[in-house]
């Protein structure tokens, strides 16, 4: 095996390779757009411009690579590197071999320039892949799954108090406590995720305006228990679901006093329904696999399609590293 810089001669055996690999998960999950080679090139000659690389040879023949982009204060204080979907691939029959090889030497180098947090995502159904990446020390932090656009046949679990509506700027007031109340969530156990702002109601007369954008919400007599937002294609989620037919749910919280009464149901059947009548072709949705209520309500309604995982560096090995003068070492 031989590894070398990627560079710009690579981006279409990459791109050719990224294409393939969308299309073996295609295979698992028909709902998943198409893409083709000419779809990646741009992206990956985009990634290259800042971004630095690794390439894998087999003899002659062109079998991997692995290039992701820097990313600033990438889920701590320290500096880390994202690697999509299609910035990484692995051909033939020693693929958990070649991808250890790569990474072993291009980590190195996103180390040495204070990078200590590394991620990537994977196709969801791609197990050889998944498993080479947990034994390099990853474990997974996110998904993206798909549905068609047919109702949860689930309504006899639905209760009907419940009703469901379309807000408009005017409800803004009404839902904002409850968008306020889902943001104190992500700090608590197990997520852990850091509540560093909170988008306020002008933010969501906003996103309102925008084509298509809408927030749903979910009643029992006069009180707001829950909301969803929907939008095309989430900016947050994996490009491969990217599609101007792709309808996405990009936000969801129901109080907790009232889950397990149908309420989340009731939501996500009022985006399919409207989704269908509106020229979409499925939905999706993007999730922290460790949120504990919503990733069990997600998987259970939606076919996962990808698998984002995250390894922390220990930043101390900066300067305790393998070079260390051993006079240091007291």
């Amino acid at each position: 095996m031989l590894l070398v810089p990627f560079s710009s001669e690579h981006v279409p055996l990459a791109a050719a390779l990224a294409a393939k690999n969308h299309e073996a998960e295609r295979k698992h999950v028909s709902l998943l757009p198409e893409r083709s080679a000419s779809h990646y090139e741009p992206l990956l000659a985009a990634i290259l411009e800042k971004n630095i690389g690794v390439a894998a040879f087999e003899g002659e023949c062109f079998a991997g690579y692995l290039i992701g982009e820097k990313v600033t204060n990438f889920k701590g204080m320290q500096n880390g590197i994202y690697v999509p979907e299609w910035g990484n691939g692995a051909a033939g029959s020693n693929r958990r071999w070649m991808y250890s090889r790569m990474y072993q030497h291009i980590a190195a180098r996103w180390v040495d320039n204070g990078c200590f947090t590394h991620a990537l995502t994977l196709f969801a159904h791609d197990a050889e892949a998944i498993n080479t990446w947990f034994r390099l020390a990853f474990g997974m932090i996110c998904g993206d799954g798909l549905r068609p656009l047919t109702p949860v046949d689930d309504t006899q679990n639905i209760s009907r108090e419940i009703s469901v509506r379309i807000a408009s700027a005017a409800d803004i007031p009404l839902v904002y406590p409850l968008t306020v109340e889902h943001s104190r969530y992500y700090p608590a156990a197990p997520l852990f995720m850091p509540l560093l702002s909170c988008d306020g109601e002008d933010k969501y007369r906003s996103w309102l305006r925008k084509h298509h954008h809408n927030l749903w919400l979910a009643f029992i007599g006069d009180e707001v228990v829950g909301y969803f937002q929907s939008s095309p294609s989430h900016t947050g989620a994996c490009e491969m679901i990217a599609s101007p037919t792709t309808c996405s749910v990009s936000s969801a919280y129901v109080r907790p006093e009232y889950r397990r009464k149908g309420v989340a149901v009731a939501l996500l059947n009022a985006v399919i329904v409207w989704a269908a009548e509106n020229g979409y072709e499925r939905c999706a949705v993007d999730y922290e696999v460790h949120n504990l209520y919503g990733s069990r309500f997600w998987e259970r309604h939606f076919t996962p399609v990808s698998a984002s995982l995250l390894r922390r560096i220990d930043e101390r090995v900066a300067w305790a590293h393998a070079e260390r003068d051993l006079s240091n070492l007291w």
